[in-house]
């Protein structure tokens, strides 16, 4: 049987911050036996465990709810993770990857949505262009995708490509801390600006 927390929201100063009564999934992509893509020795599943850990934090102090997929390098089934956000409630689930090319040139931020959820093309947009001009990242857009994680999930879904681990120098950045703070803030303000306005 999978095992899931309820984080506590962390206290702000002056007293206890409201919880907001809304529960957000974050889900870091890969993990265990998959590392996902691996370049210059850096795996996917490292990154993007680091990034949702950070993304946590910064909703936890928002009030937000978070349950997250994994915490710690072990393996979780497609289908699980969005089982997991089912059966919490889960409002929105966003799942954080990173991104590989056969053209080592390209590179950038990207967020995808399923093609059947205007809710998710709409967190998709709100998380999109705040997290590139917070990372000063080059921003490919959003698009739609029918991944299991988008398909499978009762909520509103998205999966954030923060940049390609096939171009060397976005692959430095998003193995750099200072670097993956500037997408998660900028992740974390279009969830904070989608809650706030749906």
């Amino acid at each position: 049987r999978l095992h899931f927390v309820f984080q506590n929201p962390v206290k702000a100063s002056g007293g206890d911050k409201p919880l907001t009564g809304i529960t957000v999934q974050v889900d870091a992509g890969h993990g265990g036996s998959r590392d996902g893509a691996v370049y210059e020795g850096i795996k996917e599943k490292d990154l993007t465990l680091a990034m949702s850990k950070k993304l946590e934090a910064l909703l936890l102090e928002q009030g937000y709810n978070v349950v997250m997929t994994r915490t710690t390098d072990v393996y979780m089934d497609l289908y699980d993770r969005a089982d997991i956000a089912n059966d919490v409630g889960a409002d929105i689930f966003v799942s954080i990857h990173a991104n590989a090319y056969e053209d080592p040139e390209i590179y950038g931020a990207m967020t995808y949505y399923h093609p059947s959820s205007g809710r998710g093309k709409r967190l998709a947009q709100a998380i999109q262009t705040p997290m590139c001009q917070a990372a000063g990242a080059k921003d490919k857009g959003v698009r739609d995708a029918d991944f299991v994680v988008l398909r499978e999930t009762d909520m509103c879904a998205v999966l954030v490509e923060t940049g390609f681990m096939t171009n060397h120098n976005e692959l430095m950045q998003l193995n750099d801390s200072d670097y993956q703070d500037k997408l998660v803030k900028g992740i974390c303000e279009g969830i904070v600006r989608y809650l706030n306005t749906n």
